[in-house]
């Protein structure tokens, strides 16, 4: 038998809200998988194994975007729900999966939330210390700016409050990031 919990049994154990004799019983094997905002180099590999199997024949890809949007996203629903993304996704898709194809929920985060969701998984995956996680943060923040400015710096700029001279000195300093 597999089982799986996102709570601690034990806690609930040492609460008395679930049975001692049955913690015993199941609690053979302990494997502990963290959730998938604390893993997203796995991201990649699911969706290839979800598209190969909702839709082996289409030989599906994935746009720039999308990749994106699936490596910024915070996975509430874990592992499940990307699944339940990516089989949607492959019904709608012909040959590359973009962005119209996915949830309004994915695709209509903020895009401040969406970036600073992950960069707080770097931080609390342990990967990053807080200062190259704030770099990161700022990085992050200049392109999305410059993005949505379809290029133009002084426009980037004032969407983030900032004098032009301020900002392309800190996209100077963030261009290897």
């Amino acid at each position: 038998m597999i089982s799986a919990s996102k709570i601690d049994l034990k806690d609930l154990v040492d609460q008395n809200r679930f049975r001692l004799d049955l913690y015993y019983r199941i609690n053979i094997v302990q494997i502990k998988i963290p959730p998938l905002r604390n893993r997203k180099e796995d991201i990649p590999l699911l969706v290839e194994h979800f598209m190969n199997r909702f839709a082996p024949k289409k030989k599906l890809k994935v746009s720039k975007e999308v990749w994106e949007i699936l490596m910024d996203y915070h996975w509430p629903g874990n592992v499940r729900e990307l699944r339940n993304v990516v089989q949607r996704a492959t019904l709608f898709s012909e040959k590359e999966i973009q962005v119209k194809d996915l949830p309004d929920d994915l695709v209509q985060q903020d895009h401040i939330e969406r970036i600073v969701r992950a960069c707080q998984a770097c931080f609390n995956t342990g990967k990053m210390p807080y200062s190259a996680v704030m770099q990161c943060l700022e990085a992050r923040l200049l392109r999305e700016a410059l993005a949505e400015a379809n290029g133009n710096q002084s426009e980037a700029a004032r969407k983030l409050g900032l004098k032009l001279s301020t900002f392309r000195d800190k996209l100077k300093k963030n261009q290897d990031c």
